[in-house]
C-alpha cells in the first residue's frame, strides 16, 4: 500500500513555499494557512524543469507538480488516507497526462491539439524499485523518490494516453497498477458490474426540508468570509438572485473540499449546490429535496480521485460509501453536507443514507466517468 505517514523529502525552498502560500491565498478552495509543502522530486525534460511536492492537509495526501521553462498551471491531487490505506497495488496513481505547454485549437475547430509535454505521478509504497507507464507500444521508467513518481513524455501526439502503469518490486515480482485512462476528447468512461452495497430502502421518508437553510441561519461561513464573489454562484444573473447562500466544509478531515449552498429565484424557493475543488467547479439546482442527492465533479480528465458531494435532508444522520471492491468508508455529514475523494479505479459506488435508527433512507448510486 502507498506511503500514508507524512510525506518525506526536503523541506521546499522558501520561493517554492511562498510561491504555494500566495497561490493558495486566491483559491476558492485553499487549504488552511501556514501548510508546509516538501520537495519530493526533480525532473528535467525537454528543456523545462519538474518539481513535485507532496503536503498533508487534515486527512488528506497531496502532490502538486510544478513546471519551470514551460507554460501550464501546477497539477494538483489530494487522496484521502482511506484510499490510501486500502489500496489494491503499492502505487496509487494521482494524475495522467496532465498537459503542459498545450496551445490553442485552431478558430473554430473541435481538433485534438498535442502538448509540448504530458505529466504522469502519484504516490508509492515501500519496497517499489521501479514505475513504469506504458503508452502507444512503449514503455517509459518514472522516477522513484521519497514514496512518489514522476514520468515526464516530451511532445506526445494528441491522441496518446497513458493505458497501462506497472509496479516493480525489489523483490522482482512486477504488478499490475488500477487506473483510470484520460479519455480522448469527449468519451466520458462509466464502470460497468453491479452496484455495490444494499439496495432496499428501509424506511422511507416524506417530504422534508434542511431546516437551517430554510430559515436562513448562519452556518458555515458567509461567502464574504470564505472570498468568493456572488458572481461564482450558479443562478446569480436571474431574476430574484441569490436570496441566501453559506459555504460549508462537510468534512474538516478534508480541508480544502468546499461546498456553496444557496437559495435563489424570485421566491428563494430553488436550492443550489455548488462543489468548488482545486481547480474547477460543478453543481446544479432544483426546487425538490430528495433524501439524499449527489454530485460528481471532476477537476481535469487525469485525476484519479473524483469528488462525491451533495446535501442530505432533515431526517438522515449518517452516511456510508460502498465501493466496487467490496470496502465501506464512512462518509462525514455536516450542516446536511458531505464530500468526498473517491479513486477512480473503485467505481460504481452506491452512497447509503440511515436515519437515527440505523435504517436505509436513501441510495445513490453513481457509476463514475
Amino acid at each position: 500500500m502507498p506511503q500514508t505517514d507524512p510525506l518525506p523529502g526536503k523541506n521546499a525552498s522558501p520561493a517554492a513555499q511562498a510561491q504555494f502560500a500566495a497561490s493558495n491565498a486566491h483559491s476558492f478552495s485553499a487549504f488552511p494557512a501556514g501548510t508546509v509543502v516538501h520537495e519530493l522530486i526533480v525532473e528535467h525534460a525537454g528543456g523545462a524543469t519538474y518539481v513535485l511536492y507532496g503536503f498533508t492537509s487534515g486527512d488528506q495526501l497531496c502532490l502538486r507538480l510544478v513546471a519551470q521553462g514551460i507554460p501550464g498551471q501546477p497539477a494538483l491531487t489530494c487522496a484521502p488516507r482511506l484510499a490510501l490505506v486500502h489500496s489494491r497495488a503499492p502505487v496509487e496513481v494521482g494524475i495522467v497526462d496532465y498537459p503542459f505547454g498545450l496551445p490553442p485549437p485552431p478558430p473554430h475547430s473541435h481538433a485534438l491539439v498535442a502538448p509540448a509535454a504530458s505529466a504522469s505521478f502519484g504516490f508509492v509504497a515501500d519496497g517499489v524499485s521501479r514505475v513504469t507507464v506504458h503508452s502507444d507500444g512503449q514503455i517509459q521508467q518514472a522516477k522513484v523518490a521519497n514514496d512518489a513518481f514522476l514520468a515526464i513524455r516530451v511532445h506526445p501526439s494528441a491522441a496518446s494516453r497513458i493505458d497501462r502503469v506497472q509496479a516493480t518490486l525489489q523483490s522482482g515480482h512486477s504488478v499490475p497498477v488500477p487506473f483510470t485512462p484520460s479519455a480522448v476528447g469527449f468519451s466520458p468512461h462509466q464502470a460497468s458490474g453491479s452496484i455495490p452495497g444494499p439496495h432496499a430502502i428501509e424506511r422511507a421518508l416524506g417530504p422534508g426540508t434542511i431546516g437551517w437553510l430554510i430559515h436562513h441561519r448562519a452556518r458555515g461561513q458567509s461567502l464574504a468570509q470564505a472570498h468568493i464573489p456572488r458572481s461564482a454562484l450558479i443562478g446569480y444573473h436571474l431574476r430574484g438572485g441569490i436570496a441566501y447562500a453559506r459555504v460549508l466544509r462537510p468534512d474538516p478531515r478534508s480541508s480544502n473540499l468546499r461546498l456553496v449552498v444557496s437559495l435563489i429565484g424570485k421566491r428563494g424557493h430553488n436550492l443550489c449546490l455548488l462543489t468548488i475543488i482545486n481547480n474547477g467547479s460543478g453543481g446544479g439546482c432544483s426546487v425538490r429535496l430528495a433524501p439524499l442527492t449527489a454530485n460528481l465533479t471532476l477537476d481535469q480528465g487525469g485525476n484519479q480521485f473524483a469528488v462525491l458531494s451533495g446535501l442530505a435532508r432533515d431526517g438522515v444522520a449518517t452516511l456510508n460509501l460502498y465501493l466496487a471492491d467490496g470496502e465501506r468508508w464512512p462518509v462525514a455529514l455536516t450542516n446536511n453536507a458531505y464530500a468526498v475523494e473517491v479513486p477512480r479505479d473503485k467505481f460504481p459506488v452506491a452512497l447509503v443514507a440511515y436515519d437515527t435508527a440505523g435504517r436505509i433512507v436513501g441510495i445513490a448510486p453513481n457509476r463514475g466517468f
